[in-house]
């Protein structure tokens, strides 16, 4: 949902829709919400080390964290989704001198939620 609102807020508060979205969508709902929303293409999260490396036009990253939940319990997934993707995530955006990398804390039970941002910086007001 709040990918989906980042997206909705591009879309109607900055009259953007030049990203792509990137999300391990697990129900039918996450899906629906961004059905609503204007943009490029969805890339499925496994996917996304595919893609990086095919673009070089990427020029901003929103990443929305991570598993959140406190009642996971397999730490292997957590480790992965927790730690180990941003980490890579942030060293993608380091050594491509992508402008913005956030990361912010969301609702539990959500997987990493990506809205990454494919454009000129200064086409933003």
């Amino acid at each position: 949902m709040i990918g989906s609102m980042i997206a909705w807020h591009l879309n109607t508060q900055m009259n953007f829709d030049d990203f792509v979205i990137v999300d391990d969508l697990i129900n039918e709902q996450q899906e629906n919400n961004f059905n609503k929303r204007k943009f490029i293409e969805y890339i499925a999260k496994d996917d996304l080390e595919k893609y990086l490396n095919d673009k070089k036009n990427v020029s901003a990253v929103i990443h929305m964290g991570a598993i959140s939940a406190t009642t996971e319990s397999n730490f292997n997934r957590l480790l992965q989704s927790n730690i180990r993707f941003s980490q890579a995530l942030w060293h993608w955006c380091a050594e491509n001198k992508v402008l913005s990398f956030m990361q912010a804390r969301r609702q539990p039970m959500e997987m990493a939620r990506l809205v990454m941002v494919t454009m000129n910086p200064n086409s933003i007001n």
